[in-house]
């Protein structure tokens, strides 16, 4: 079961392996992982509040009806 920021990650993920192979999955998911450490490294976490409500709820109901139509 897929649930929270993973469903994000597995829609981008089925994209990109089906647009250009399974082979670019690693790289995607290394790159993926040493964005995060910087992010987090530099403290960028604290300029999420930037982002409104309606723009996160936006984002998060676009994802549950791409997540709905690809099951």
């Amino acid at each position: 079961m897929i649930s929270g920021a993973t469903g994000a990650v597995a829609v981008v993920i089925v994209a990109l392996a089906k647009s250009h192979g399974v082979e670019y999955i690693v790289g995607a998911v290394v790159l993926a992982g040493i964005i995060q450490v910087l992010a987090g490294v530099f403290k960028l976490g604290k300029y999420i509040r930037l982002v409104s409500h309606p723009v996160m709820f936006g984002f998060v109901n676009g994802l549950a009806v791409v997540i709905f139509l690809d099951q």
